[in-house]
């Protein structure tokens, strides 16, 4: 609604816009010699894929002031001459550069002879550190958010779909608006965003721990992570088979085949032909189109009374891993690396949390055998080589017991103890030594949720216990501690 109602007119109308554009390179020596004295400018640049997970910057737009910015294109026949000149600016620590997503930034850099220094504040992440409930930290989004300014969205200058064109292919003047605007943007959003992080405390945050992070997080993209594809081949063959045979088994216990990957289908066999809700005493649950719900939930309700709903679960879970991971990284190798290169998204999870995208690498399963596998196929860059996993321990429960001050957590943790076999031991009355893997996963699903308000009937989902055995657990949880 807000998109609806934002102006097209100007950021902040009482400023007056001048964007500009180089058209050789005196008039570029003179605006890099005169921005040269600024304190700071803001940076934007575009750029055109130049191959596989590569592109070229196309053109840079320099900010100097609020509705002030210089456009210089960068078509191939000056472009080296341009970016030697904008490199003396660039590489300087004066004045400091405003930009907005600094990684994709330094993506786009990483092709040319310039290296950037003197980054001061990066808008995407400056916004991530004051309010990380965001829906999103682009520049659409902020423009909206502070100024009710609607941005030129990059689908309405280059489209999208199969009529979508490259930067290269738009007229250079819509370009350099485009570009503009952007560097535009960030530096009228510096001052509310430095107010902000002043306001929530967390100057520090963004200045010590998000911006070092950046280049670091772009060695790990552009390093990549090395995939054994005859593994990942010789699983597909196994997953392949072990998914015949489970939708040959639903089919043998339905009396006829039909498409599985159907929940349309799948509703109407479960409920009107085998009527298996019946058997687990639920009702069945409609869509808004009318057809029977047959989501995780559902199916796991009626698993525990009857094998068709537990054989779709599995063949379900077999054929995402099978389509998702196993036979999409293979495609996902690049050519000249032999490496799966993902992308880490900073600025996404409100829990400051990274994300993992194209491919996303951080959810594939680990209970499973069959996830296991999957990432058993992620090895080390060098024969001898190791891959290390490194992780906090127990950080929310740790975090729980300084901000609760619970002696017996507290008493714990101090004597190294192992939290989650300790909680099992307590609540079943044993000793330490005696607690299996599986008491002490229930333990640890009980520690982590019930901080987060878990119930009963959350916690029968997560464990396979009835939930009788789950309310006894959780009573016998708080009485022990």
């Amino acid at each position: 609604l807000l998109a609806d109602l934002a102006t097209r007119g100007a950021p902040q109308p009482d400023i007056e816009q001048h964007y500009s554009a180089i058209t050789g390179a005196d008039e570029l020596r003179a605006l890099v010699a005169r921005l040269s004295k600024l304190d700071s400018v803001a940076v934007a640049a575009e750029t055109v894929p130049s191959g596989l997970h590569d592109h070229k910057v196309c053109g840079i737009a320099l900010a100097e002031a609020p509705g002030v910015a210089t456009y210089v294109p960068l078509p191939d026949e000056v472009a080296a001459g341009h970016l030697e000149i904008l490199g003396e600016l660039l590489a300087a620590e004066t004045p400091k550069k405003h930009v907005h997503d600094l990684k994709r930034l330094l993506a786009a850099l990483r092709g040319t002879s310039i290296e950037l220094r003197g980054v001061d504040l990066d808008t995407m992440l400056a916004s991530y550190c004051t309010e990380p409930g965001l829906r999103a930290h682009s520049l659409d989004e902020l423009a909206l958010k502070h100024f009710a300014f609607k941005k030129t969205s990059q689908k309405d200058l280059i489209g999208s779909g199969k009529k979508q064109r490259t930067f290269a292919e738009i007229d250079p003047a819509l370009v350099g608006n485009y570009v503009s605007e952007e560097a535009d943007l960030v530096i009228r959003l510096v001052p509310i965003l430095r107010e902000l992080l002043d306001r929530y405390e967390t100057a520090s945050l963004y200045r010590d721990i998000e911006l070092p992070l950046v280049p670091v997080l772009l060695r790990m993209e552009q390093a990549g992570i090395n995939i054994d594809r005859d593994q990942l081949t010789k699983l597909s063959a196994e997953m392949h088979d072990r998914i015949e045979v489970l939708a040959e088994r639903v089919f043998e216990r339905a009396g006829h085949e039909f498409n599985l990957a159907s929940p349309q289908q799948l509703g109407v066999v479960l409920f009107d032909e085998l009527e298996v809700h019946r058997l687990a005493n639920v009702k069945p649950k409609r869509t808004p189109k009318g057809q029977y719900k047959t989501d995780h939930d559902v199916l796991t309700k009626l698993a525990a009374k009857h094998e068709v709903p537990q054989l779709v679960l599995e063949w379900r879970q077999l054929t995402k891993l099978k389509s998702t991971y196993i036979d999409s990284l293979p495609a996902l190798i690049h050519p000249e690396t032999g490496r799966v290169h993902t992308t880490f998204n900073q600025a996404v999870a409100a829990t400051g949390r990274l994300s993992s995208e194209d491919p996303n690498l951080q959810n594939i399963p680990i209970r499973t055998e069959e996830g296991r596998k999957v990432r058993a196929a992620f090895i080390a860059k060098e024969e001898g080589w190791l891959i290390m996993s490194a992780d906090y321990s127990q950080i929310e429960l740790r975090i729980l017991a300084h901000l609760s001050e619970d002696k017996a957590l507290v008493e714990s943790f101090q004597q190294g103890e192992d939290i989650h076999a300790r909680t099992a031991a307590i609540v079943h009355g044993l000793l330490p030594n005696m607690v299996s893997a599986e008491l002490r996963n229930q333990a640890k699903i009980v520690n982590y949720g019930l901080i987060y308000g878990m119930g009963a009937s959350r916690l029968a989902n997560e464990t396979g216990m009835r939930p009788p055995e789950a309310k006894k657990f959780i009573n016998s949880y708080f009485r022990a501690l």
